[in-house]
């Protein structure tokens, strides 16, 4: 499957608009449904885990988690990237998306969430419930390895319980 690479850009008047950037990157997977299958897309597609800098990806999926788009978010230094659910969720509703799932790598290699990725992905979950675009994962992308949110965070496992029930 080819995912497409979106950049949010503002028109004329101000209002938010999707521009498919020319990329490359391509899954085979048709769906992504599994921390594994996003972790392998991004250090595979991105080279995420050999990237020198913080990068925050966030995938745009429909109700049957295929990919509608992929944005980068955020760029950042070797120590950490600074941003908003707001930057989120403006993209995933111009996209039209049913749920997003972050993704950002450690440039240190080591995978263990942050306090600061902690309380992201907090405000992210509590954001994504308001607006009825959950967040089914946070992946974060070490050297050969990842950590997923949904698989060890009874909140986001809530919301990854749901998707599942929704795709029988």
């Amino acid at each position: 499957m080819r995912v497409i690479e979106y950049e949010l850009l503002v028109d004329e008047e101000r209002k938010p608009v999707l521009a498919k950037k020319n990329s490359g990157f391509s899954y085979a997977d048709e769906f992504l449904n599994a921390p594994d299958k996003i972790a392998r897309m991004f250090m595979t597609g991105c080279n995420a885990e050999d990237l020198p800098e913080e990068h925050i990806w966030m995938l745009a999926l429909n109700v049957k988690c295929k990919v509608i788009g992929m944005f980068e978010v955020a760029h950042g230094t070797a120590y950490n990237c600074m941003t908003t659910p707001r930057e989120f969720f403006v993209r995933a509703c111009v996209s039209g998306c049913n749920w997003i799932v972050v993704v950002h790598n450690h440039p240190s290699g080591i995978c263990t969430p942050s306090s600061e990725d902690d309380s992201l992905t907090k405000r992210l979950v509590e954001a994504g419930g308001l607006l009825g675009i959950p967040v089914v994962d946070h992946v974060i992308i070490g050297k050969d390895s990842y950590y997923s949110y949904a698989e060890q965070n009874e909140e986001l496992l809530k919301t990854k319980q749901v998707r599942e029930e929704q795709e029988e």
